[in-house]
């Protein structure tokens, strides 16, 4: 599980020492899993259902940004461009895969073809005679010390605030906030081109460097089928100010300028909650 993307899921199959067929049919036999079990999930008195897009392909694994030691690992290739197909040709409860995808599978499944080009999954279930043997896991040495201060790198502040307290509890809590949303219209995945993650990465540095600068805090860069998004909150812990809407838009004229400098199409959106949240009371158990 590689990433949330609002209300979506983005998840990698690897194929390190693998046939990319066998990827595709462990993807597409735990899609079909999903949708047999959540096909229609309660919560509460709401109906839940979700379309499930696959493609396959090559992927960058690029770690970008690094400013006052924070990074963001970000994934991008040609299979997340295929999703944007993928996942509008379908509907609730169903399965598509594209046409690589489909290929790439030596088309192991029963699947009907679509007008976008992509295949709508036939199949119920998976059997297991269908599916390769899953890979042994080798456990690796693990250094906690080590580990831990690697993973810090990557964790946004309104995380570690809390870990640091020593709040490892669930903590539920309505906050104001300012939410300010980059779209880099000119850094997206196209077909068989090569992804500038150079251009990416310069990017990400001058977005840290005035986040950073009117104490936001980074919720998300993300690359997928919308394209490459970057996402910051202003108002959370550790940091919170009267002000923070106006942070928000120095924030989003300072990123505007840094972008423009380099050359880099983009759009910018600020959005504010004026109205105070109405106190909520959860009466869900959660475990210590």
């Amino acid at each position: 599980m590689l990433k949330f993307a609002g209300d979506a899921i983005i998840v990698m199959f690897s194929t390190e020492s693998d046939h990319l067929a066998h990827a595709c049919k462990r993807a597409v036999a735990c899609a079909l899993e999903i949708q047999r079990r959540h096909r229609s999930y309660q919560s509460d008195d709401l109906t839940l259902a979700c379309h499930i897009g696959i493609g396959a392909g090559p992927v960058f694994l690029i770690h970008v940004g690094g400013v006052n030691d924070n990074w963001e690992f970000l994934v991008a290739g040609d299979p997340l461009r295929q999703l944007e197909s993928a996942v509008d040709s379908g509907k609730a409860g169903d399965v598509v895969v594209s046409r690589e995808a489909f290929v790439a599978s030596r088309a192991a499944f029963p699947a009907q073809q679509l007008d976008s080009g992509d295949y709508l999954i036939l199949a119920a279930e998976v059997p297991d005679s269908a599916l390769p043997p899953p890979r042994p896991l080798t456990p690796q040495p693990l250094d906690a010390t080590t580990h831990a201060a690697a993973l810090r790198r990557y964790l946004s502040q309104s995380v570690l605030s809390r870990i640091d307290a020593n709040l490892t509890r669930w903590i539920g809590e309505l906050r104001r906030v300012t939410v300010l949303f980059v779209g880099l219209s000119s850094i997206k995945v196209q077909r068989r081109a090569k992804f500038d993650h150079l251009v990416l990465h310069d990017a990400v540095c001058a977005f840290q460097r005035v986040i950073f600068k009117y104490q936001g805090t980074i919720r998300q860069a993300l690359v997928d089928d919308k394209g490459t998004v970057l996402i910051a909150v202003f108002g959370v812990p550790p940091y919170a100010h009267a002000d923070d809407a106006r942070r928000g838009v120095q924030a989003a004229l300072g990123i505007q300028a840094e972008l423009w400098s380099m050359g880099v199409l983009h759009s910018i959106g600020v959005t504010y909650d004026s109205e105070a949240p109405s106190p909520r009371v959860c009466t869900r158990r959660f475990p210590n």
